[in-house]
């Protein structure tokens, strides 16, 4: 092999060099852009799955205050409601498939401790006679707030006549749900 050869040799063997360089760059290039617009399409898609999921969780926390609002309705047409009234409204409803993970609805009323045991007596009256207060922690409290109502009993054993107003976690809540339609 001549010189010239050889360096004409060493000329094409560079040049390939040169464009398997090139390309390899090119495809290192596209690839890069390709896992780039491959990671954009999955946030996209995990985007709209979590929105899809809170949106999901959302419907599933609103689901039983509209059940809750049917009663309040009930409340709002007779101005008073019984047990056995109540009962119905609850029974008229397909919980498992309207409100799914409810296990039931209740009513707590707000009683005064100068009242509790007139108002105990007219729950015996009204279709419960082994209703009882029963409190938990806090006694000191001079209201109490009452599950008068829940529906269905079965899933709730336990739960009609205690005074949730007597643990401080539980306290807070129908306290400020009740706020000024709260009678004093």
């Amino acid at each position: 092999m001549t010189r010239s050869q050889a360096l004409t040799l060493q000329k094409v063997i560079s040049q390939m060099v040169a464009v398997c360089i090139v390309g390899l760059g090119i495809a290192a290039g596209c690839a890069y852009l390709w896992q780039k617009e491959i990671n954009y399409d999955a946030e996209v898609q995990f985007q709209r799955g979590v929105e899809r999921v809170i949106d999901d969780i959302e419907r599933r926390f609103r689901q039983p205050v509209y059940g809750l609002n049917g009663a309040g309705g009930l409340y709002a047409a007779s101005g008073s409601v019984n047990r056995a009234a109540f009962r119905a409204y609850v029974k008229s409803r397909d919980l498992p498939k309207e409100f799914p993970g409810v296990r039931g609805f209740g009513f707590i009323q707000r009683v005064l401790g100068d009242n509790l045991q007139t108002f105990v007596e007219a729950e015996r009256a009204d279709g419960a006679p082994q209703f009882s207060i029963r409190q938990l922690e806090d006694k000191t409290h001079e209201d109490l707030y009452v599950i008068k109502f829940i529906e269905p009993a079965v899933n709730n054993v336990g739960a009609q006549g205690l005074d949730v107003g007597s643990e401080v976690e539980r306290r807070t809540g129908p306290v400020v749900t009740a706020g000024p339609r709260c009678p004093r």
